[in-house]
C-alpha cells in the first residue's frame, strides 16, 4: 500500500510503501458504502486508526498496516446505515455507532490481547434516556455557541429573539428528538452529541447522564449559514503540545 506522508524533517510530503500484517478484510465488493462523514482517523501510541466500515491500524515506525473488522452485532435497521464514530478516549480507541437516531452502542478497541478485537461496553437507548434523565436547563449553559476566526463583516440578525427561543426550548427539553455523534472527549468517557441539530450535549458513557450544553446554533448563524442550517460534520479542537514529539524531530 502506497501513502503520502508528511515528514516534519524534510518539510514535504513522501510517498511511503506500507506492507500488510495479517489477513486482508476482503475484495473491493465486501466493503459496504459509507457516507463521507463517516470517514475518521485517530493517531493512538505511535499508530494511525483509519476509519472506512473497517479500521486499518498504520504504523509510521515499522512501514506496516493491519486490517481490523468492525464490531460484530452491531445495530441496523432496515435500509439505513447507521451512524458511526471513530475517536480516542480514556481508555484507547472507540467507536460509537447510532441506529435510528437513538440505540446508542460504544465499543473500545482491545490491543492487549491477540487477535485484536473490539469490545463492546456501553449499549442504550438514548430516547428512553433522555426522557428519564429530568434534563433540565442548565444556567451555566444559557448562551448560545460562537463562531471562531469569521472574516466577513458580521451579518444582520434576522433569528427569533434568543431569550424567546430558549424558553421554548425549555418547554419541550424533554422531548424525543434525533440524535446525532459529534465527537469523543479526549481524556474522559464522554461522548459529544447533538439533538436534532440544535442542541449540544455530553453523554456519560459511565453513569448514562445527560449535560446540557447550549444551543449550538450561535448568535446570528442564520445569517452565516445562509439558509443552509444542517451540521454536517465536526470534531473535537485539542491543541498540538509540542513536548509530545520528540527533541530531534
Amino acid at each position: 500500500m502506497l501513502l503520502h506522508v508528511y515528514s516534519s524533517r524534510t518539510n514535504r510530503w513522501e510517498e511511503r510503501s506500507f506492507r500488510r500484517q495479517g489477513e486482508a478484510f476482503g475484495t473491493i465488493a465486501d466493503v459496504p458504502w459509507s457516507p463521507m462523514n463517516q470517514r475518521r482517523a485517530v493517531y493512538w501510541h505511535g499508530h494511525l486508526y483509519v476509519h472506512h466500515h473497517f479500521v486499518m491500524r498504520i504504523s509510521l515506525l515499522s512501514g506496516k498496516y493491519q486490517v481490523i473488522k468492525p464490531p460484530q452485532g452491531i445495530i441496523t435497521k432496515a435500509q439505513e446505515v447507521p451512524q458511526q464514530r471513530l475517536g480516542k478516549s480514556e481508555k484507547g480507541v472507540y467507536l460509537a455507532s447510532i441506529a435510528s437516531h437513538r440505540w446508542l452502542q460504544v465499543w473500545i478497541l482491545d490491543e492487549a490481547h491477540a487477535p485484536t478485537e473490539w469490545v463492546l461496553k456501553y449499549e442504550t437507548d438514548l430516547v428512553l434516556g433522555r426522557v428519564q434523565a429530568d434534563l433540565r436547563y442548565n444556567p451555566d449553559a444559557q448562551g448560545s455557541w460562537i463562531i471562531e476566526d469569521v472574516n466577513d463583516n458580521p451579518p444582520r440578525d434576522t433569528s427569533p429573539d434568543y431569550k424567546e427561543q430558549a424558553k421554548q426550548e425549555n418547554k419541550d427539553v424533554l422531548g424525543t428528538k434525533d440524535f446525532y455523534i459529534l465527537g469523543f472527549h479526549p481524556h474522559e468517557e464522554v461522548l459529544f452529541l447533538s439533538e436534532s441539530l440544535q442542541r449540544g450535549m455530553a453523554y456519560h458513557l459511565s453513569s448514562s447522564k445527560f449535560q446540557y450544553l447550549g444551543n449550538m446554533r450561535p448568535t446570528r448563524y442564520h445569517g452565516f449559514s445562509e439558509g443552509y442550517e444542517f451540521l454536517r460534520s465536526s470534531f473535537p479542537y485539542t491543541p498540538c503540545l509540542t513536548t509530545e514529539f520528540p527533541t530531534d524531530n
